[in-house]
């Protein structure tokens, strides 16, 4: 997943020529998400990253509520359904990834 989304950024930056970058946030009580997209100074995604669980992981209710207007994905590698549930979109990790612009 990393990778897929580090090349992805890459494209976004030297063809595009977007003031993008790949980053994570971790909060100093433990709260984090795997990976964050940072679009001009602005966060714009939010994605976090599961084997098998369809349960939306805790840090990304508790940061979808603190930026409302961000994307926020689960990716799940085994995954019967996906689903969205208060703005956090539960998505198959495969399909998402083969969406990406690079």
């Amino acid at each position: 997943v990393a990778m897929c989304l580090l090349k992805h950024i890459q494209f976004l930056q030297d063809v595009r020529g977007k003031d993008i970058s790949l980053n994570y946030i971790r909060t100093k009580e433990g709260k984090e998400i795997d990976f964050v997209i940072v679009q001009d100074g602005q966060l714009i995604q939010a994605i976090e990253v599961k084997l098998s669980d369809k349960d939306i992981s805790p840090s990304l209710k508790y940061f979808k509520q603190k930026f409302l207007n961000v994307e926020m994905f689960q990716l799940v590698h085994n995954l019967r359904r996906e689903k969205e549930v208060n703005g956090v979109k539960v998505v198959l990790a495969g399909e998402w990834l083969a969406c990406l612009a690079a």
